[in-house]
């Protein structure tokens, strides 16, 4: 699943190609109604032709297509990805193209997603935050209130991991930069919050800006199908600490890297490195 850093490096994909360009929507030709959330899907399209594409933002995982009067909000989810393109024969599996915009200047821009999770919501450009996909989204690392968040990891008795990948307590960590944060921050995954001291939070905090910092520099991390496009590779994989490493040598102490669930999510760490706290 693409994650901050691979959302970012999207972000910055696209807008190589729509930013300051002055593309108008001419038409919007949607293959799989579902991905269109809480507007009709005849309002969404008489909305969005005749727009321009100003530029392409982001928040936390969250693409914002900004234009004229409009934000277009687009979740990836699992393997959404988007392909501009001139030629519109380009896109071999056209199955998999649940979105066509077609723009002036015979451009194309498309969005693939074989799973089908992705989302779209279009809002208002005065008011988009209140859309659902927005609404109760935390700010992401750089911008958090550090005082705010100490006191949301202390009062849970969940798994440290489970809580800095809600996204309504931190926005952009997901399941792989979560695995490196913690072994940076050398605090067992496992370790309930309510266990923490205000420094050990803090910890996490600085290392959550490091490590997304560094992948977002490197293109993000390319596993199972992500792919940024053709302008960026992602290299941040060669990086990884844990995460993928089960049974693989720990970088800083030489164990065996171990594997489990974490509510569910896949979870790797090194249980000399990151001591669960008696």
């Amino acid at each position: 699943m693409p994650e901050l850093p691979e959302v970012e490096t999207v972000k910055r994909t696209l807008n190589v190609n729509l930013k300051n360009k002055n593309y108008i929507i001419n038409n919007v030709i949607i293959n799989f109604p579902k991905i269109i959330k809480d507007i009709e899907l005849n309002n969404f399209k008489e909305k969005l032709i005749g727009q321009t594409i100003k530029e392409v933002d982001r928040v936390g995982k969250h693409l914002l297509f900004v234009l004229n009067d409009y934000i277009l909000i687009s979740h990836l989810r699992m393997e959404g990805k988007y392909f501009f393109t001139n030629n519109r024969d380009e896109i071999k599996n056209k199955k998999h193209v649940l979105v066509e915009f077609e723009l002036s200047d015979n451009n194309f821009l498309f969005y693939y997603d074989t799973r089908r999770f992705g989302t779209m919501h279009l809002g208002n450009y005065q008011n988009f935050y209140n859309l659902k996909p927005l609404t109760k989204l935390a700010a992401e690392p750089w911008d958090i209130d550090e005082n705010w968040f100490i006191d949301k990891v202390n009062k849970s008795r969940k798994a440290i991991k489970t809580i800095i990948l809600d996204q309504h307590v931190v926005a952009g960590i997901g399941n792989i930069y979560a695995d490196e944060i913690l072994f940076k921050s050398k605090i067992n995954p496992q370790e309930r919050g309510n266990n923490l001291t205000k420094t050990e939070i803090l910890r996490i905090l600085e290392n959550s800006k490091i490590i997304l910092n560094q992948s977002i520099d490197m293109g993000g991390t390319t596993i199972k199908s992500f792919s940024a496009g053709k302008q960026i590779s992602s290299t941040f994989q060669k990086w990884l600490m844990v995460h993928t490493k089960k049974d693989q040598p720990c970088p800083k102490c030489k164990n065996i890297i171990l594997k489990t669930k974490v509510n569910g999510r896949g979870t790797y760490w090194c249980d000399h490195c990151q001591k669960l706290k008696k």
